[in-house]
């Protein structure tokens, strides 16, 4: 599993979620939701300490993104690729798995 933060992305979370001392940006499951990897659950941000990351992704500029090892079930063998929708101005998520992109 891979996490890629693309550049307009980690603008967008430096800008709108902030960035507490010690903390990064953690992509966890959330329940009541969907996706194109799981039924009834979505994906969720929080921004917080890791603790048991399983992979992670950190900018030039030193924010960390990160995804728990309780939360690697839900990506099912996934890469997880957080790109930039200009048009919405919002985090777009794609879900990868050998070379093939889910939205």
């Amino acid at each position: 599993m891979e996490l890629i933060v693309e550049d307009k992305a980690v603008k967008w979370f430096e800008e709108e979620v902030g960035r507490a001392e010690g903390a990064g940006i953690r992509f966890k499951t959330m329940i009541y939701g969907s996706s194109p990897v799981q039924d009834s659950f979505a994906l969720q941000v929080e921004p917080t300490e890791p603790h048991s990351p399983i992979v992670t992704f950190t900018s030039e500029n030193g924010l960390l993104f990160f995804i728990e090892k309780d939360d690697e079930w839900f990506f099912k063998e996934h890469d997880l690729v957080v790109s930039f929708n200009d048009e919405l101005n919002e985090p777009k998520y794609i879900y990868r798995k050998d070379g093939v992109d889910l939205n």
